[in-house]
């Protein structure tokens, strides 16, 4: 484990923005493997690249950023012109209570996020703060966690932030003037594709998809040009938690089907 960066003040490090006391590191861990492993015998090819072909018992080796804000003795002072105002307005005090502004690339079609946090020698009073722009979505009390024990935050709603930079915003507060807090696993969720089904009775086809499938859209050709497709307008009908539509392929020789976002 290899520090990137101790605090001074002021600093812009590896793009994080912060005040107070912050060490940030990357942490290795090792896990077996899943699924087919990429090989294409070079060097950095995949995240955790293989010099030989892997046995089927081989572990995969997984970086993790993880990050610590620290309270003793207090933090820094700091310049409030090197910081953005949205991390201000969250912190409590931001002149004695350590945070950082983490910049993230939501991916496109994540619904949902969450992180590890840990506290270490912090007071009851103290508690964590974790948001995203000016919102706080995640608050949590020291005392209600055993000292150095690794907890998991609430999955988060960032559906709205998708295919977005974001800034992640964690600050340690309290009145006390010692403890940490650990943060790592910062991770999202994306729901898998939505399937689409199709049934035939007599000359009418049945095409549904689950009502879960938010921002999707069905779309019809009679080939499979990449021109060809043209959304559905009519409206589906609900019903037991699937859209449905109902088309006439009497008169149809072949016709094709997807849902597009």
């Amino acid at each position: 484990m290899s520090a990137i960066g101790r605090t001074a003040q002021g600093l812009y490090l590896d793009g994080i923005q912060y005040a107070g006391n912050v060490e940030a590191n990357v942490i290795e861990s090792f896990r077996p493997l899943n699924g087919e492993p990429i090989y294409i015998g070079t060097a950095g090819s995949t995240p955790a690249y293989f010099g030989t072909p892997p046995t089927p018992t081989s572990l995969q080796a997984e970086w993790n950023y993880k990050f610590t804000l620290d309270r003793d003795g207090g933090a820094q002072p700091f310049a409030p012109s090197k910081f953005p105002a949205k991390a201000q307005a969250l912190a409590a005090n931001p002149t004695d209570s350590p945070f950082a502004v983490i910049p993230v690339a939501v991916p496109s079609d994540a619904v949902g996020m969450s992180f590890e946090f840990q506290f270490e020698g912090a007071d009851a009073e103290s508690y964590m703060t974790m948001g995203i722009g000016e919102e706080n979505y995640f608050t949590m009390e020291a005392r209600y966690f055993e000292d150095g024990e690794w907890s998991n935050s609430t999955v988060i709603d960032i559906a709205e932030y998708a295919g977005q930079e974001i800034e992640i915003f964690v600050g340690l507060n309290g009145a006390g003037d010692t403890g940490k807090v650990n943060v790592r696993g910062i991770q999202f969720y994306s729901p898998p594709p939505p399937q689409l089904s199709l049934a035939i009775t007599g000359t009418d086809l049945t095409v549904s998809w689950p009502l879960s499938a938010f921002d999707w859209t069905l779309e019809t050709s009679p080939d499979l040009g990449s021109s060809s497709w043209e959304p559905e307008t009519d409206p589906p009908e609900d019903a037991d938690y699937f859209h449905t539509m109902t088309f006439d392929i009497s008169t149809q020789d072949k016709a094709f089907f997807r849902l597009r976002k």
